[in-house]
């Protein structure tokens, strides 16, 4: 499957106008008509069919729900999605990406998942019924009382 935002070079969070601009700023660029070649007719396929899918409301959201499904399917490995922080157009969507910061990625965004893992294991922790009745028995002092009372 691949990205409509990109193949449209706007972001995720693109309003309707922002994507119908992007179309027609490209639709100029890549028609057939105006820039004769060999894959203007496949680039101009692939950017009428992006615009007919996040033109429409409910088109948009079903893609938008596999695209995320896809994207929380990945490991923190796989080659990376578009940022999610991405200006609203991207404006340099064809070119290449040299293989040292796609290996910069890749590690970003692992280490990103790895911190993400550990805040949630502390939040989880914090706010356990384990931990939550000693924490409240040391403020109030009821462990110092059983304490006495044991001796």
């Amino acid at each position: 499957m691949s990205d409509l935002y990109r193949t449209l070079r706007v972001s995720p969070r693109a309003d309707q106008a922002t994507i119908k601009a992007a179309y027609r700023r490209l639709a100029r660029r890549v028609h057939p008509d105006v820039n004769p070649g060999s894959d203007a007719t496949e680039r101009m396929k692939s950017l009428n069919e992006a615009y007919a899918v996040l033109r429409d409301p409910g088109r948009r959201h079903a893609y938008d729900r596999e695209r995320l499904r896809l994207v929380l399917s990945e490991t923190a490995w796989s080659t990376p999605t578009p940022y999610p922080y991405a200006p609203a157009v991207w404006e340099e969507a064809d070119e290449p990406i040299s293989a040292s910061t796609e290996r910069w990625r890749i590690i970003l965004r692992g280490l990103g998942t790895i911190i993400t893992l550990i805040g949630i294991a502390i939040l989880i922790w914090s706010t356990s019924p384990l931990a939550l009745p000693r924490q409240a028995a040391e403020r109030t002092g009821v462990l110092q009382s059983a304490a006495a009372q044991n001796r």
